[in-house]
């Protein structure tokens, strides 16, 4: 098994992240906000400095994964400025579901 912070052009990779996620947290809230949702969610705390995702991979496939920030404030203050009109979006078809 190999353990590594993943970078932004690896984008096939937040895909597995989000299925993973979709997957392992059936119920809870962030999963009803849908896959989009997570993928922007992902992107952004692989984009924002101080927080990052780590995937635990096993012959090259995501198996687990975790995602970190020292800055919470700071990471959704960038979700916002960066992505309000996407999340606002998403947000929006999970109130209709």
């Amino acid at each position: 098994m190999e353990i590594r912070s993943i970078s932004n052009v690896e984008k096939e990779v937040i895909n597995d992240i989000v299925s993973i996620h979709l997957d392992t947290f059936q119920g809870f809230f962030l999963t009803f906000m849908g896959r989009g949702f997570l993928k922007l969610m992902y992107r952004s705390y692989v984009e924002y400095n101080n927080s990052g995702v780590l995937v635990a991979f096993e012959n090259d496939k995501p198996i687990g994964f975790l995602a970190y920030s020292g800055d919470l404030s700071g990471l959704y203050k960038y979700m916002i400025k960066k992505r309000l009109i996407p999340f606002a979006w998403y947000s929006m078809g999970a109130f209709f579901r």
